[in-house]
């Protein structure tokens, strides 16, 4: 693997979760799904300097029988991941050959580190690695993310190439964040450059949205006027109608839903550290006092545990320039009216209460909470919640009640619970739970599912598990428990307990709490044949965060039930952010295109019911506060300034939706 390198003798590797041999050339690795992240680590005696190199490459070979993700991380002695790392990873066929591929920026100016940067742009470090230092890689990471199965690959050489001249930089401009919170050396159209400019593009918008008041044929929910009439239940409810899902609102119409994420909800970004990137910074005008804060829980990214890190809405405050005292609620009457205009008919998870009590358009909401966990459990977010724990239905009953206002609000289409959970492969949470301390929950409950499986027979585990418990006791005090792959089906049996347990007693909260409302899952964004069933049980549409290219022929392997994409975006680089999302394109009339492409795929797929894009605005150009993001995702930008480009695509869209579902 690193013949290429100098004291390849000296060297520290280690495997997780997985074992390795040589083979053909090649360092053949066997991959387990039990963890989330397994891979193997290898750190040189001496740093590598890859400053006079423009990419490392890694051919990998995927010996499995299904696709597989292979990443690459390399650190420098401050890396953890999120900061001072490189990481690139590709999708591998399988049976196939790929040439893992990570670029090596240009040495960052090691006297400006753009530091709380999801992104930065190019003259400012780059646009990865927050200022890793590529002179001094100390640690090379190859890993699966988040198997769901068993993984076989073959690693051939690590190689520099694109050898290129190390060449003296420039200290960039500081600051480079004007006084709106843009990025000052560059323009673009709709830009603001003056205080004046926000009443020229109101005045402007207010035409427009004069002359394009919505979508004709829609009653008062949004349903389509025109199509059939269904039974009135007087509360949104899923129908199969000619073989496609729909949404039936409460008038008994036909409904698709187009819904944004966090409308007319502003977002604050770090000053802590920063503080001379900032020109003309407006924190100290008094009017602007409600857009300073400090953190109060604790952040992820380069800020990761900090708490009191200063904070300024350059997003409020831009909307305080332009509507004046009243901007709170002109700031909804807009956004709301926008969303009629351009063709969407949901307010998505995550918005401003304001849209939501306003009932003007149908409205999503989350009952999220926090609960006792798995000990045994792990997961990108957190560990997995207990749900065998007799606090899981208190506390979700408390969260339930604090949406108080959209319980029986038959503008509330209905409730998310928990999201992007963390689940495993098909015998994860089953192993979990045995890795657990013996008085947890759903240890005990696995434990006592598998003395019925087995009859109270631990000898007949033991043959089985190839172990030797000498009783059960001793099998529940026991962690972690690795059974041989005889016990694979006992560990899927015990998860798909526990993932029964917890959909089963969700929904039901759910009910008893607003039974004439709908119940839409976690909000999956990664999931397994277990999670998929139970959901389909239990959930009256499984939300599902898609950010992929397309969903025209996304289906559940066979099973028929309505699917709800809860998120998706694309985002560009050309408009002053650097980084244009999870799903990245070049332009504005690109994004605009892919857009119209996804939801019109949507719309002729007979199981999806709705999609929500995230999010409403873009992210601040210096990152939000949660894990400095800075994604150009947006349908209007950070001076509340509209895409025009996606609001033609999403007009479009709308004015043609029910005869793009229906093809009639």
């Amino acid at each position: 693997l690193l013949a290429d390198y100098p004291d390849t003798h000296a060297l520290h590797c280690e495997i997780r979760g997985g074992t390795g041999m040589a083979a053909d050339g090649r360092l053949r690795l066997a991959f387990s799904h039990d963890i989330d992240w397994p891979g193997i680590t290898v750190e040189p005696k001496a740093p590598w300097d890859l400053t006079g190199w423009s990419r490392v490459t890694l051919p990998v070979t995927n010996f499995g029988t299904s696709e597989v993700q292979v990443r690459m991380r390399l650190d420098d002695p401050h890396g953890d991941g999120s900061r001072n790392s490189l990481d690139e990873g590709c999708i591998i066929p399988p049976g196939s050959t790929a040439l893992l591929t990570l670029a090596i920026p240009e040495p960052a100016v090691r006297y400006f580190i753009p530091i709380g940067l999801n992104r930065a742009p190019p003259e400012y470090g780059g646009d990865r690695g927050n200022g890793v230092d590529t002179a001094h890689i100390v640690r090379c990471i190859i890993y699966v993310p988040k198997p769901t199965e068993d993984h076989q690959i073959g690693l051939g050489r690590l190689s520099t190439a694109g050898n290129r001249p190390v060449v003296a930089r420039k200290m960039p401009k500081v600051p480079f964040i004007d006084r709106f919170g843009q990025f000052m050396y560059a323009d673009w159209p709709g830009k603001i450059h003056d205080v004046v400019d926000f009443a020229t593009a109101k005045s402007a918008e207010e035409a427009d949205l004069t002359a394009n008041p919505g979508p004709a044929e829609r009653d008062q929910w949004g349903g389509w006027a025109a199509g059939p009439q269904l039974e009135a239940t007087g509360f949104f409810r899923t129908q199969q109608v000619d073989g496609h899902w729909w949404f039936v609102d409460p008038d008994g119409r036909l409904f698709w839903s187009l819904g944004l994420c966090h409308v007319a909800y502003t977002v604050v970004t770090p000053v802590t550290d920063r503080e001379d990137w900032f020109a003309d910074f407006p924190g100290a005008e008094p009017r602007f006092s409600p857009c300073r804060v400090a953190t109060q829980r604790p952040m992820m990214g380069w800020y990761a545990g900090a708490t009191g890190v200063a904070m300024f809405d350059f997003q409020m405050a831009n909307l305080i320039r332009k509507h004046g005292d009243g901007w709170r609620q002109a700031n909804v009457d807009l956004a709301l009216r926008r969303m009629r205009s351009w063709g969407f008919d949901t307010v998505a998870n995550w918005s401003n209460e304001d849209c939501y009590r306003a009932k003007r358009l149908p409205y999503c909401l989350s009952a999220d909470f926090d609960s006792p966990r798995i000990e045994g459990s792990s997961g990108f977010w957190s560990k997995f919640k207990e749900p065998f724990h007799p606090d899981f239905k208190v506390n979700l009953r408390r969260a339930l009640a604090t949406r108080k206002m959209a319980l029986g609000d038959p503008w509330c289409m209905g409730f998310f619970v928990d999201n992007e959970i963390s689940w495993g492969g098909e015998t994860a949470l089953g192993a979990w739970a045995l890795a657990s301390p013996a008085d947890q929950p759903a240890k005990v409950a696995v434990v006592a599912l598998l003395r019925q499986l087995y009859h109270d027979d631990i000898g007949a585990l033991n043959r089985t598990w190839g172990t030797s418990h000498a009783d059960w006791q001793e099998l529940a005090a026991d962690r972690p428990v690795k059974p041989a792959s005889g016990g694979a089906a006992d560990l899927a049996a015990a998860t798909a307990l526990i993932v029964e347990t917890y959909f089963s007693t969700v929904a039901a909260e759910v009910k008893a709490a607003a039974p004439k409302q709908l119940y839409f899952g976690p909000r999956l964004h990664e999931w397994n044949r277990i999670v998929i069933e139970a959901a389909g049980r239990h959930v009256d549409a499984i939300a599902m965060n898609l950010y992929r290219d397309s969903v025209a022929d996304f289906d559940l392997g066979g099973l028929d039930r309505p699917i709800f994409v809860s998120e998706f975006h694309f985002g560009a680089e050309d408009r002053g952010l650097p980084r244009g999302g999870l799903v990245t394109v070049a332009t504005q009339h690109e994004r605009a295109a892919r857009f119209a492409a996804f939801v019109t795929g949507a719309l002729r797929n007979r199981l999806i019911v709705g999609a929500h894009w995230f999010e409403y605005g873009d992210e601040p150009s210096t990152g939000r506060a949660l894990d400095q993001e800075n994604y150009n995702v947006g349908f209007v930008d950070q001076t509340d300034v509209p895409y025009a480009e996606m609001v033609a695509a999403s007009r479009a869209i709308g004015a043609a939706m029910f005869t793009t579902r229906t093809g009639k």
